[in-house]
């Protein structure tokens, strides 16, 4: 059997005690939040509308291409809300995780020493 991988490298500016990367970092969860922000106000922002002015001669394929207008809008503004929910659901998860292991690590340090 193959061993486990080790620890990855911490980022600049985190603690490369081990104890730190037990898991994945709140800068990291940070980071993964804002990414799918931004890439939900990109996808929300596509606009499909130069597909009514498609021109050529008629075929199903041109009338295809015509009415990509609302379904195509439609389309990307759901899965712009959707990764816009997911960051703000991620955001939430990050600061409460960091409020509970505060919590549990405040209630470790403070056990009477034996």
């Amino acid at each position: 059997m193959p061993a486990e991988p080790g620890p990855a490298p911490a980022p600049p500016g985190e603690s490369p005690t081990p104890s730190a990367r037990f898991g994945i970092l709140p800068s990291e969860v940070s980071d993964i939040a804002t990414t799918w922000r931004t890439e939900g106000t990109a996808v929300s922002d596509l606009d499909f509308s130069a597909f009514t002015s498609v021109t050529g001669a008629g075929s199903r394929t041109l009338a295809a291409a015509r009415s990509v207008d609302g379904p195509g809008q439609q389309c990307t503004d759901s899965v712009g809300i959707r990764l816009t929910a997911l960051a703000d659901a991620l955001t939430s998860f990050n600061s409460r995780a960091q409020e509970t292991d505060g919590v549990a690590a405040d209630r470790i340090r403070g056990l009477v020493e034996r």
